[in-house]
């Protein structure tokens, strides 16, 4: 096991409402770049909103490819093993190569109404700009990832005073991982191996057996479902009453079984779920 301190940290960046307001915003400004014209009075115009769409689209396209690029380099240049080269390839990758991506969108925009973008002044005004705020886009997921790394490295620092852990070593592939337990939806047992599913339906794997990780978790957030299963409260949707005392828990996300609780523990479940 790696020391806590170089695990890698991997981060689910939570950001989709970010995204949608920071490129709606984003596509307003590159239009009105170089343009004698106000926000207010753009609003009035008709033809504004078909151009505002185009851009607004571009941008998200941009935004995505910029996420899946800093959540790939995340997994293979992290900024703890090798700062300089992280920069380097977040640089190159999240910042030129989306540039890149960026004009050629914009070129087959032209294109398509038959004009010609070396004629216009959008490598004048609007492609350096366009690069500037791919370049505040970068920075802004290095900040969150720096913010949970400190948050991180907090609850190692104090988690032999604590009695159940903020994160948990798992297995992503060959490499060992801190996540977080927030993002656990459940823990599972197939076969003989314990898996954690979390919220976006990604599994890990985990050392630890299935009740080595009750003990780690927070019994306020977490519940036993069975000797197979131990969920989160928020996973625990509904539920229903079998036969002989039994409740079927609805979970989400949907596991690849039905999930029951015993008639021993279905006034426990009760009480924990209220």
């Amino acid at each position: 096991m790696q020391d806590s301190s170089s695990q890698l940290l991997i981060i689910n960046y939570r950001d989709l409402i970010f995204r949608l307001i920071v490129c709606l915003i984003g596509a307003h400004i590159i239009i009105l770049t170089g343009e004698d014209i106000s926000t207010l009075k753009a609003f009035t115009i008709k033809s504004y909103y078909p151009v505002l769409a185009i851009n607004y689209a571009i941008a998200l396209i941009l935004a995505w490819i910029v996420r899946r690029i800093t959540i790939k380099l995340d997994r293979h240049f992290s900024w703890e093993v090798n700062l300089w080269l992280r920069f380097l390839m977040q640089f190159l990758f999240g910042i030129i190569l989306v540039s890149l991506a960026c004009f050629i969108l914009v070129f087959i925009y032209f294109r398509s109404f038959d004009r010609s973008i070396m004629e216009s002044d959008y490598m004048v005004y609007q492609f350096p700009l366009s690069i500037a705020l791919i370049a505040l886009l970068n920075s802004f997921y290095v900040i969150y990832y720096f913010y949970h790394r400190v948050k991180f490295l907090a609850a190692t620092v104090t988690s032999n005073e604590q009695s159940y852990r903020s994160y948990i070593a798992v297995l992503d592939g060959k490499q060992t991982i801190s996540l977080p337990c927030e993002e656990i939806a459940y823990a599972y047992i197939i076969g003989r191996e314990v898996l954690i599913r979390t919220w976006d339906k990604k599994d890990y794997l985990c050392d630890p057996n299935l009740d080595e990780l009750e003990g780690h978790l927070d019994p306020n957030k977490f519940f036993r479902i069975n000797r197979r299963l131990i969920a989160h409260r928020s996973a625990c949707q509904s539920y229903q009453p079998l036969e002989y005392g039994k409740l079927k828990i609805e979970l989400v996300p949907v596991p690849i079984e039905d999930v029951t609780v015993s008639q021993r523990k279905a006034g426990a479940f009760k009480q924990w779920i209220q």
